[in-house]
This record gives structure tokens, sequence and C-alpha cells, in this order.
């Protein structure tokens, strides 16, 4: 999500401190719980202000989390069973805790903010996951009858409603850790049949 040309013109500093004051209102109170004048209270400014740099809520959280996201590491390879942000103890040396606590909001923003965070980053994931899977494939790793974009699909769909059954069921952050790495390095990848010994 890009902030408006108005946002991108003000000097870093100011975007910072911007961005700074966002983050400390998304920690502070429930998301669905800020209003319009809740946020430009915290963030200095009037509501034409905010809508000269971003057109929603939704959108300066996106930015924000985009942002933050920026300044991980690109993974030189990829472990596709791997629970989505449950690496995120390895990000201190790029991410302060405030950033890293921000990113674990996606576990409490609305349905609605989810699914465009996740559309927002879907051709980005669909291709890696199709470039590590076909590797897979040519390694011998995946079955020979497996259709790579039918399984991608399957996953991104499973990965989905995770997200959605995790939240609806009110689980903390370990215990969401713990159910993704279940589902996606466990059930996903041995079945749910016992195998014969």
């Amino acid at each position: 999500m890009e902030p408006k040309k108005a946002f991108k013109r003000l000097p870093d500093e100011k975007k910072q401190d911007f961005i700074d004051k966002a983050i400390d209102l998304f920690l502070s109170v429930p998301y669905e719980d800020i209003t319009m004048r809740m946020l430009n209270k915290a963030l200095s400014i009037n509501s034409a202000t905010f809508y000269r740099y971003f057109d929603s809520k939704d959108a300066l959280y996106l930015y924000i989390y985009h942002t933050i996201a920026e300044k991980l590491p690109k993974s030189e390879g990829y472990n596709l069973w791997e629970a989505p942000l449950s690496n995120m103890i390895t990000y201190a040396p790029y991410i302060s805790m405030r950033e890293k606590n921000f990113l674990s909001l996606i576990y409490k923003i609305p349905d609605h903010v989810l699914q465009m965070l996740l559309d927002l980053y879907r051709d980005e994931e669909f291709d890696k996951f199709k470039e590590y899977l076909t590797l897979d494939k040519r390694k011998g790793k995946l079955r020979e009858d497996i259709d790579i974009d039918f399984l991608i699909w399957l996953l991104f769909t499973i990965r989905n409603q995770l997200y959605i059954y995790v939240r609806q069921q009110g689980y903390s952050v370990d215990e969401i850790f713990r159910l993704l790495n279940f589902v996606f390095r466990d059930l996903l990848r041995n079945g749910i049949y016992k195998h014969d010994s």
C-alpha cells in the first residue's frame, strides 16, 4: 500500500515521527476501536491532512506493515512448511521490539484488513512457492502427480483459513505458532493417517 504523494514529499524525520505515533496507537488500542478522531489526535493532524496522506486507516496500517517487513532480510531459501512470522525471534537485529510487536498484530486485525495484507503479498509469495516447489519436484521430493499451481492454491487457502480460525479462537501468539507449525510442518507434510511401521 503506497501512501499518497503528499506523504511521500514529507521530510524523512517527519514521516518517521508520523509512523512512530501511529504504531504506538495501533499497539495500545484494539484496531476496531481506533476511530479517525483518535488517529488524527495521536498523529497531531486534522482529517483533511490525514486523507492527503492515506486513503484510510487500513491503508496506513498496511503501509506501516510493509515498511517494517521491508527491513527484514530476504531468505536465500524458502521453507514452505514454516509458520508465517514464526522466525520473529531471529528478526531482532533488523527491527525493534516495537516493530516486532506491530507485526504480531497480524493475528488481531480485522479479517478484511488481513485479507488485504495477504493479497498485497500474494503474487510475490506465489512466485516464491512455485520456484521452490518446482525445485523440490525436480529433486524428487514431491510426488510426480502433484499439480504445483493447485498445491499452491490449496496451501494459500489453508493458511488464510488458519489465520481466521486462530483469531476466532483467541489463541495467544505462542499457541498460534504451535498450531501453524503443526499444520505446515507436520500435518501437511506427513498426512493425517498413521504410517505402517
